[in-house]
């Protein structure tokens, strides 16, 4: 049981189907607003700003911030992973027909980027240069694609990766 009070902290018209969450080195939340296809910045106070909107950002879903403070978001409808930096300006990435439907996204200690591929049943890893490759296939084990995706302490261990009600443990690379 989850015990305390819980208040709202943000709401409205700019957070329409907020999906992916992510805080940024100042402690500022980011929310991918699904059916506003914006990213909106949350100050501490809740105060509400659009951060970034449209151009390659679909359906943005799953945000993570890469060491150098810029945000990926993973656009579901464009399946691409759409990098955007400190002053909102975008630019692709990635892009496959693998990144059709991506919900979780994570970065390893060297800098590679893993996300989740539901439909393949995969983790994809992206390097710093933008190469994929598949990191680990589920397919034919009988599991549902991988949703969310973490990494554990120390850094350059392997993800865990929730797929369906079971999680996993991917060892090596």
């Amino acid at each position: 049981p989850i015990s305390g009070q819980q208040t709202l902290f943000a709401s409205g018209n700019l957070l329409d189907g907020p999906a992916g969450l992510a805080f940024d080195a100042n402690g500022d939340l980011y929310v991918a607003s699904l059916r506003n296809n914006n990213i909106v910045k949350v100050d501490s106070a809740g105060g509400q700003s659009l951060f970034t909107s449209g151009g390659s950002i679909s359906n943005p879903s799953a945000l993570v911030f890469d060491s150098a403070g810029n945000l990926l978001v993973a656009s579901l409808s464009t399946h691409s992973i759409v990098k955007v930096d400190p002053q909102g300006t975008q630019s692709v990435f990635a892009s496959s027909p693998y990144l059709a439907f991506h919900l979780g996204m994570a970065f390893d200690g060297s800098g590679n980027l893993y996300v989740t591929s539901i439909p393949d049943k995969a983790v994809i890893k992206i390097d710093s240069a933008g190469n994929q490759s598949f990191f680990t296939p589920f397919l034919g084990t009988g599991m549902a694609g991988p949703g969310g995706l973490a990494f554990s302490l120390p850094p350059n261990t392997a993800p865990k990766i929730k797929a369906g009600q079971d999680i996993t443990r991917q060892q090596g690379s």
